[in-house]
């Protein structure tokens, strides 16, 4: 008698039922959902916060180069025929910005006898754009902002993401560059 109790009683599991199945799937489905959305939210604030960082590097480049009078050996800086030397007026970034989703660039220029010539151009990943266009302009030795007749200057530019994320470059009077 106990042999046939023991035998109905034991039963062999053969697996996972349906039920457990469908659990374990909608489970995975609402992790993925909840997951995946915050892994691309995360990448688009990193792509904008390294194409802010690049912007600000190229500030702080032109007020560099401004500052310390470095007049690169190009065509409108070098010395002319006669000995004569041709003089530093500044360095400026120029931002151009286009609308969404073609991105904008921006240039690093040095500006020797009222004239402008660029050196470095960059232009913004695709995701990224600028809200406005104009020009930052580092006169020689003050290494503030300044107008020497070349373009208007400007004092703040807003880089923007296509996800809505923003990031603000702004350079003082004094020439002190920051970035929120």
């Amino acid at each position: 008698m106990w042999l046939l109790i023991n035998k109905a009683s034991a039963k062999v599991s053969q697996g996972f039922t349906l039920i457990e199945m469908m659990v374990v799937v909608v489970l995975v489905g609402l992790i993925a959902g909840i997951i995946i959305p915050s892994i691309m939210n995360y990448n688009s604030i990193d792509v904008l916060q390294s194409a802010a960082n690049d912007f600000s590097n190229t500030l702080q480049t032109a007020k560099s180069r401004a500052q310390s009078q470095y007049k690169p050996n190009t065509t409108n800086c070098v010395n002319n025929a006669d000995g004569t030397a041709n003089s530093l007026n500044g360095w400026q970034v120029v931002v151009k910005s286009y609308p969404v989703p073609t991105p904008g660039t921006y240039e690093l220029d040095v500006i020797c006898n009222g004239v402008a010539q660029a050196l470095s151009s960059k232009t913004l990943p695709t995701s990224i754009s600028f809200t406005n266009s104009g020009t930052f302009f580092f006169p020689v030795q003050v290494g503030g902002l300044g107008n020497a007749g070349i373009s208007v200057p400007m004092n703040l530019i807003q880089i923007m993401s296509s996800s809505g994320n923003s990031k603000t470059a702004t350079v003082s009077a004094g020439g002190v560059i920051t970035l929120k």
